[in-house]
């Protein structure tokens, strides 16, 4: 049993040499700080703390709310002489504490702890109380065997690595010795302070604490526990309460990404049958834009044909876009513009250069430009094959 409260008293002192503790009362300070005072005051009350001073057999005992409170005389007891009557008048005042019994804080005078600030590596941190305990009689006349000792970091030197620290000591037998004065009196140590007020004052501590951690007795407020269990039981029926919610959005996500693919597959399958659609009427139009042209020339050759005189041969007839091109021999190449232009289905008629004679047949060699026009009914009547193709 021994072997294990050494051990966790080791961990536990690592942890309190750790930065983690500072954190987190820092954390919980700030938390607490945002809350009105009935319901900080509920969730972590005062500390309580029963101070005790003694001068031989005589003990004094004090009550303080902690946290810097003031210190009020409540008891003044020999424990030497009347200890059955002293434990009787103690287990009155416990008793009086209706929350939770106080931390009882024994308060040693000042001039018997020695107070001396070191310097270490800030590698041994971790492991601060050890290193202490190994070098006590490098930076103390005792040994560790022979002290009881508790510290402070003041400071850390990140460039330098190293750690301020203040080191409290006191001896050994000489605490045990007055503290021992308790035995019987139902108080359970929780901590052994240094007192800086003067023997006639109300004490006031430090908050160091020279008493083993295997032999503090740990203060617990019964209000404080059922407050942070209820607390901790909203936080968890909140967790349930969101993990649910959470459940129910992704269920709802799943059900609208199903409905969203069989919409999209609709889409995709009303954006094929467009497609066809589209296609379909693609070839519907080309093949009226075919039937119109087809319809326009013969329009043309057959207006052409009429309109060309008897002495007048065509050698070559060429159509790009609207655009008609004439040429050949005629008897009398000049009348051709006329004649074209009076056409219905022409206009802008004119000789793409200069006309020559044929001496061996003499005929005037032309080629005529002229523009081929689209008849309002020519171009219904395109319109409507369109429409009605196959």
């Amino acid at each position: 049993m021994n072997v294990l409260n050494e051990q966790l008293a080791r961990i536990k002192a690592r942890y309190l040499a750790s930065p983690l503790p500072g954190f987190l009362a820092w954390w919980r300070d700030e938390l607490l700080s945002l809350l009105p005072d009935h319901w900080r005051l509920r969730l972590w009350p005062p500390r309580e703390q029963l101070l005790i001073t003694a001068t031989g057999s005589r003990v004094k005992l004090w009550r303080s709310s902690g946290r810097g409170g003031h210190a009020e005389e409540v008891l003044d007891l020999d424990l030497e002489h009347d200890k059955e009557f002293a434990s009787d008048q103690i287990k009155q005042l416990l008793a009086s504490y209706e929350d939770s019994l106080p931390q009882v804080v024994f308060c040693l005078p000042k001039e018997q702890v020695l107070n001396r600030r070191l310097t270490m590596p800030a590698a041994a941190e971790s492991s601060l109380g050890q290193a202490l305990a190994f070098e006590m009689d490098k930076h103390t006349p005792f040994t560790h065997q022979e002290v009881y000792f508790d510290y402070h970091i003041v400071s850390r030197e990140k460039d330098e690595n190293l750690l301020a620290i203040d080191l409290y000591v006191t001896i050994r037998e000489s605490m045990d010795q007055l503290t021992a004065l308790l035995d019987g009196t139902g108080l359970g140590l929780g901590a052994v302070d240094i007192n800086l007020a003067e023997a006639d004052e109300a004490p006031r501590i430090s908050g160091v604490n020279l008493l083993p951690l295997v032999r503090r007795q740990v203060h617990k407020s019964r209000r404080a526990v059922i407050n942070w269990a209820l607390a901790g039981l909203a936080v968890i029926l909140l967790a349930v309460v969101m993990a649910e919610s959470l459940y129910l959005q992704e269920r709802t996500i799943l059900r609208l990404e199903e409905e969203l693919e069989a919409s999209q597959q609709e889409v995709r399958i009303v954006r094929r049958l467009r497609g066809d659609l589209d296609e379909a009427m693609a070839a519907a139009g080309f093949l009226g834009e075919r039937k119109q042209e087809a319809a326009s020339l013969l329009s043309v050759l057959g207006e052409v044909s009429e309109l060309l005189p008897q002495d007048t041969w065509v050698q070559r007839m060429q159509i790009t876009g609207t655009e008609l091109q004439l040429q050949g021999l005629s008897g009398g190449a000049q009348k051709l513009i006329e004649l074209m232009n009076s056409a219905s289905v022409l206009e802008g008629a004119y000789f793409k250069g200069a006309t020559t004679t044929d001496q061996r047949l003499n005929k005037e060699r032309y080629t005529v430009v002229a523009n081929i026009v689209m008849k309002p009914e020519n171009s219904q009547e395109s319109k409507d094959a369109a429409t009605s193709g196959p």
